[in-house]
């Protein structure tokens, strides 16, 4: 481990686990909850799959400065993948079911805070990702501003958000959301705050209709439902293996797409790749 912790953070100290820590922890707009709901379907779930290798295509197209800080993490699920490619990665996580999660996994280093109770420097971290991350904080422009001021210039920023205001639904509100976003909301925000957008993809293309009508369209017509656990392992194919496995045959083009530094028109999700401003 070439990023040594103990010599940079004035605010982190090590559990009898190994797991660095602050003495408090700050209120997040995510439900605790859900990191045991996602626990039990990313690794069967052709939605985690297909982020993860656009992800991490993104990130050979456009490799990050040494170690990347994976910011709200959850439960290491990319953070994991991540390193699996050949990327140094570090999990950083304020949730106490996600850092848990993540220490089953195996993970180590693991960070239970958040970026800014931390105690790192500024213009310290080479590279940081947040994936599906800036959707939960309140005042992103400010968030994105902070990001900037700890990364070193230039260092990577990895982004991706949910995409579209007219996608919103319940799901929606029990994950915490603030908004929505389209590239060119993000965009803007990014370089409003001291990043030059290098790469700008949407994600998921076939998954904006069905989105619309199976859970925006019931919700704009008063009919919120809260799913099942067994509801959304078989919406993530947990149970149901070969379809996630034609569907993940159906998505591979957009692999192609990436590889090839290309751009998906739409999709229900945004991937942004930035650099700190010099």
């Amino acid at each position: 481990m070439q990023f040594d912790l103990s010599r940079i953070s004035s605010n982190l100290r090590q559990d009898s686990r190994g797991i660095w820590r602050v003495q408090s922890s700050a209120e997040v707009s995510y439900p605790a909850e859900h990191h045991n709901a996602c626990f039990a379907v990313e690794e069967n779930s052709f939605w985690f799959r297909h982020r993860a290798n656009c992800i991490i295509q993104a990130m050979r197209n456009y490799p990050p400065d040494d170690v990347m800080f994976d910011i709200g993490g959850g439960n290491g699920f990319m953070t994991d993948a991540i390193s699996a490619a050949g990327f140094e990665s570090i999990l950083m996580e304020p949730g106490e079911n996600g850092i848990n999660n993540a220490a089953r996994r195996g993970l180590d280093p693991l960070i239970c805070s958040t970026l800014e109770e931390a105690g790192l420097p500024e213009k310290v971290v080479p590279s940081i990702g947040v994936f599906d991350v800036i959707e939960h904080i309140e005042d992103d422009f400010e968030f994105m501003n902070s990001l900037r001021t700890y990364l070193i210039p230039g260092g990577k920023l990895y982004v991706t958000v949910p995409s579209y205001s007219f996608l919103w639904s319940s799901a929606d509100d029990e994950a915490g959301h603030y908004r929505r976003y389209t590239l060119r909301e993000i965009g803007d925000k990014l370089r409003a705050t001291g990043f030059d957008v290098l790469y700008a993809t949407y994600m998921f293309c076939l998954l904006p209709l069905p989105v619309l009508l199976m859970r925006s369209l019931p919700y704009r017509l008063g009919i919120k439902s809260q799913p099942t656990e067994d509801q959304q392992l078989r919406q993530h194919g947990a149970s149901l293996e070969r379809s996630a496995s034609l569907v993940d045959n159906i998505f591979s083009w957009e692999l192609n797409v990436l590889k090839k530094r290309k751009t998906i028109p739409f999709g229900a999700s945004c991937l942004v790749v930035a650099a700190a401003r010099t």
